[in-house]
């Protein structure tokens, strides 16, 4: 498959990806409806929708105000895809966040959980067949529905844990490949998954700079860091690493590359409603071997702090 088609085949699944929010957030239901024409809308908590079904659902329990829409902005981020060009067939995982602010009210943050997407390619257009959506961190969403839901999310994990997530092959594309790797820092930290992302960094250190001071750890050595400061609740520590504003330098002769990026971990805990707890900024360094990229270095500036307390044990260093 040239580069050219894999490249347009991606362009045409973010597009897919990013096409749903625009629509939730115009209160066009009848087009998220066509989105998923001959797809499913499926979500963690048990239900299963199709293209009309979507679009009546939406409609029915959404509340619209003065200017037609919901007041929503659904922030979608960390893009993973994989694509095989060959059979038709792709797949992506991404997180998303959910803001909003009906009129007179602040803005806040509604939830934040992750997509799991199927994509199938027919008479030369991908399409949606199938879209898994984990609601994993729920603010108030007064103003946004009509009715309460009749259950808040659990604790524990309802979507894929660390073990069950299919891997995706690395892109071939350089940018793509470093990216998807600090996507998946963000993926393994929020599964709890220490051990993973200690084999991310094992090759390289991972070193946080604050106000508080600095450390620099790697492989088991920053595994064991994370088990022995992140607090669990049913297993997970309840987070989204929201990652932004990437940016990406390749030196294709010499196998390295440098990339920036924004971060803001969001939190949900019994205690703490869902809020922002930390942000900063990455600055990653990596390298390929034996035709793999993996990360040479990552650096952690911390620049603004929330509250801590309830991600990290007494003691432990701010980390993201």
């Amino acid at each position: 498959m040239s580069s050219t088609s894999l490249a347009a085949d991606r362009a045409a699944i973010v597009a897919l990806v990013h096409a749903y929010p625009r629509l939730q957030d115009g209160a066009d239901f009848e087009g998220i409806g066509r989105l998923f024409a001959k797809g499913r809308f499926s979500s963690t908590m048990g239900r299963s929708l199709g293209g009309a079904e979507l679009a009546a659902d939406r409609a029915r329990g959404i509340r619209l105000h003065e200017d037609g829409t919901p007041r929503t902005r659904i922030l979608t981020t960390n893009l993973l895809i994989a694509i095989d060009g060959a059979a038709g067939t792709a797949r992506a995982r991404s997180y998303y966040a959910m803001l909003k602010q009906p009129p007179g009210e602040p803005l806040s943050v509604v939830g934040a959980g992750r997509y799991y997407d199927d994509f199938v390619r027919e008479d030369g257009a991908w399409r949606f067949e199938e879209r898994v959506s984990s609601f994993d961190l729920s603010g108030d969403v007064g103003g946004f529905l009509r009715a309460a839901p009749r259950r808040q999310p659990s604790l524990a994990l309802r979507g894929p844990s660390a073990a069950e997530l299919r891997p995706l092959p690395a892109p071939p594309d350089a940018v793509d490949a470093i990216e998807a790797l600090i996507y998946t820092y963000a993926e393994r930290i929020d599964l709890a998954d220490f051990e993973g992302v200690g084999a991310l960094f094992e090759h390289g250190p991972f070193v946080g700079e604050s106000a508080a001071g600095s450390y620099e750890l790697s492989g088991e050595a920053l595994a064991a860091g994370l088990r022995g400061a992140v607090r669990l609740y049913e297993g997970n520590p309840r987070t989204k690493h929201v990652t932004t504003n990437v940016a990406v330098e390749v030196d294709e002769a010499a196998g390295s590359g440098l990339a920036r990026s924004y971060f803001v971990a969001l939190q949900q805990t019994p205690e703490l409603p869902l809020q922002p707890i930390i942000s900063g900024r990455y600055r990653d360094r990596f390298e390929r071997v034996d035709g793999a990229w993996r990360f040479a270095e990552r650096r952690v500036h911390t620049d603004m702090e929330g509250d801590l307390s309830a991600h990290l044990r007494a003691g432990g260093a701010s980390s993201a």
